[in-house]
C-alpha cells in the first residue's frame, strides 16, 4: 500500500486505534476505528497499489 495513502486514511479517523481488515496482499483493505462511537459509522476502504516492474 502507497504510505501516503495510508496516512490520508488514518487523517479521517479521530481514535488512537484502529483495525486493518486485511484478506490478501492484492485486494482492497477495509479501515474502521477500534470503537465506534454513538450513532457513527465509518469504514475506509484503502486499495494497493501494485507496480509492474
Amino acid at each position: 500500500f502507497n504510505t501516503q495513502y495510508v496516512n490520508d486514511v488514518l487523517s479521517h479517523v479521530n481514535q488512537e486505534k484502529v483495525l486493518f481488515k486485511l484478506h490478501s496482499p492484492t485486494k482492497a483493505c477495509i479501515v474502521e476505528p477500534e470503537t465506534v462511537e454513538e450513532n457513527e459509522e465509518l469504514m475506509l476502504l484503502l486499495m494497493p497499489v501494485r507496480l509492474n516492474t
